[in-house]
């Protein structure tokens, strides 16, 4: 990783966590770079990543300053039981955010992680796909191996490289969506009965597959840096845990990014318990930053690190195209991939190698994370403007989703109801843990170009809010 971007990641936990405070001026640029021994180009480089994140602002001939107001986007620290706990009245919400999405545009879906049509590359794909057809003779409509096609995963392992990650096309298992390949990650290292460690709040898919595979879960609070480390020693040491799970790079729904030295870290514990780690990576290239984001499996040194990721996110969600990196578990890996599917279509990966290849992907990705960063500046003020006192807003760092504390006594179903009855669609913080430790908290989320109508759909969930505060301070007062 390049020393502007190692040196704008330590700033930025500073920022977050308060070392850095509010409207507080940066050293300038010349006395930084003498007092860390750098070169000025590195300084304005860092200092300029943490521009383009919104953390600081350059003022005319004054220098930088912090613009992070901490005490709008601090989380409290929540207390969770450190006994692994079942998973069967877990209720997953999602199937219902996806129902609501087919009724035909009258419905406002700010509750979907999902990007915007309009910034997923239609015609390019459609005239791909036609010149696939027409030249590639009986191939996509064909059998193929079931790891994928050997070019594709070639072509993921060279993405793999911008993550810091050294891996050819042996290494990768090509999947139907990331959420096949968490499904053969889960069911390489855990058996039914198995607890698993996972971040909080947490990406519910994968709650649902444990639930469905009968484990147990350990909820391990996250931090401005990351996963908490020594939370997580504990439990290890405490329980039989089967692995880990993380979402370490634009983290769904809270937009987090782990630090550097907390991915080092977490892999050298990993080491030390002989731990597997899965690491979600679907959103990790919409991150807002200019420098890409390194893998936690970069630092995996006992290769126990099984990362997934997409396409869903940056090129086409209905192709349901992914991958696995599978480490010391391939065996086990291949041989569910193929009794389960036998292999991926092979059509959609022929797709979107020649769209890799043309570099239609990374252009593309540099339009949707700007898109996305403007958007989610544009959610935050508004929030800001119409929620009530007392709300929490954690600053996400990439995707398209932001994290909302609601005040105590809000209940965020109860605020989803009265949304939808407004045809509005948002996503209540209870799905986010099997212990639905968020009972106050939603996820809002817009994957495209910011509009006057989900201005107007934030600001209408915020009005709603402000009603179900009043009625909840009301109520504090009568039993007073």
């Amino acid at each position: 990783m390049s020393k502007f971007a190692l040196l704008s990641g330590e700033m930025r936990l500073m920022i977050e966590t308060g070392g850095l405070r509010f409207g507080e001026k940066l050293p300038s640029v010349r006395a930084f770079a003498r007092a860390r021994r750098l070169s000025i180009t590195t300084v304005v480089e860092a200092y300029r990543e943490l521009e383009a994140i919104d953390l600081v602002e350059a003022r005319p001939r004054s220098g930088y300053y912090v613009k992070l107001d901490t005490t709008r986007s601090s989380v409290p620290r929540r207390r969770f039981r450190s006994a692994p706990i079942g998973l069967r009245t877990y209720r997953d919400l999602m199937p219902e955010l996806l129902s609501e999405a087919d009724q035909s545009g009258r419905l406002l879906r700010l509750g979907m992680a999902a990007i915007d049509g309009s910034l997923l590359p239609r015609e390019l794909l459609a005239r791909l796909t036609r010149q696939i057809l027409r030249t590639s003779g009986t191939q996509a409509f064909e059998y193929s191996d079931p790891l994928g096609l050997a070019s594709f995963r070639r072509r993921i392992g060279a993405l793999m490289r911008d993550r810091g990650v050294a891996v050819d096309a042996r290494d990768v298992i090509i999947t139907s969506g990331c959420q096949e390949a968490l499904w053969l990650a889960l069911q390489s290292v855990c058996r039914p009965g198995d607890a698993l460690a996972i971040e909080s709040p947490c990406y519910p898919g994968v709650i649902k597959m444990m639930q469905l595979m009968g484990l147990k879960a350990v909820e391990i609070p996250t931090t401005p840096a990351g996963l908490h480390l020594d939370m997580l020693e504990r439990a290890v040491r405490k329980h039989k845990i089967a692995a880990c799970y993380v979402m370490p790079n634009c983290g769904n729904p809270t937009g987090l990014v782990y630090s550097e030295e907390t991915k080092q870290q977490l892999c050298d514990l990993a080491s030390r318990y002989d731990l597997p780690i899965i690491e979600d990576g679907a959103n990790g290239d919409l991150y807002y930053g200019v420098s890409p984001l390194s893998s936690l499996k970069r630092y995996d040194h006992g290769d126990r690190v099984l990362f997934c990721s997409s396409f869903s996110k940056t090129v086409a969600p209905a192709f349901r195209v992914g991958w696995i990196i599978p480490a010391r578990f391939a065996r086990r890996a291949m041989e569910l991939k193929y009794g389960v599917s036998m292999g991926t279509p092979v059509l959609q990966q022929m797709v979107i190698n020649r769209f890799i290849s043309e570099g239609s992907y990374k252009r593309g990705l540099l339009r949707t994370r700007r898109v996305l960063a403007t958007t989610i500046a544009h959610m935050l003020r508004c929030v800001d403007d119409c929620f009530p006192t007392g709300v929490i807003c954690q600053r996400p760092f990439g995707g398209m989703c932001a994290w909302i504390g609601l005040p105590s006594g809000v209940d965020s179903e109860r605020l989803r109801h009265r949304a939808f009855e407004s045809n509005i669609s948002i996503a209540s913080g209870r799905m986010f843990s099997p212990s639905s430790a968020y009972a106050n908290y939603i996820r809002l989320g817009w994957g495209g170009v910011w509009t006057e109508r989900a201005e107007a759909g934030v600001r209408e969930v915020g009005s709603i809010a402000h009603d179900l505060s009043r009625t909840a301070a009301n109520r504090r007062r009568s039993r007073s």
